[in-house]
């Protein structure tokens, strides 16, 4: 009988060095899940900055496209209006540098609203992704 009581205490020591042991593996895990929600947050962030920086490139060439092909208008209508000398087609050229110009407005005006939509959006994005 006593023999049997050596035994079950010596089984509950081993129980309790086993609980023991499955809470430090508890505790651990926690620790691993914190490190990972962060490391989650942190790629979050360096992909929206990866975004930006690639949104704000695509939108700097385009404006560039744009300045070159204002320059570029800009000379064919100086060009025009050297190599020509009737009222006729002085008018008719300056209307046309008009309406492009009205349409390179209208195209700035969309570059623009496009890049504070695509802001927008991005920080919608990251509010989202942060909210998670």
């Amino acid at each position: 009988m006593e023999e049997l009581l050596k035994q079950l205490l010596e089984g509950q020591k081993q129980l309790l060095q086993l609980f023991e042991g499955q809470k430090q593996l508890s505790e651990g895990q926690k620790r691993m899940e914190s490190r990972l929600d962060k490391l989650d947050k942190d790629i979050i962030t360096v992909k929206e900055e990866m975004g930006t920086k690639i949104q704000q490139n695509e939108n700097n060439r385009l404006i560039d496209a744009l300045l070159h092909r204002t320059e570029e208008m800009d000379a064919r209508f100086d060009g025009l209006l050297h190599n020509t000398a009737s009222k006729e087609n002085i008018t008719a050229l300056s209307e046309q540098h008009k309406v492009m110009h009205e349409r390179l407005d209208r195209m700035a005006m969309d570059v623009n609203f496009l890049v504070r939509k695509a802001a927008e959006h991005e920080a919608d994005i990251f509010e989202f992704k942060k909210a998670r």
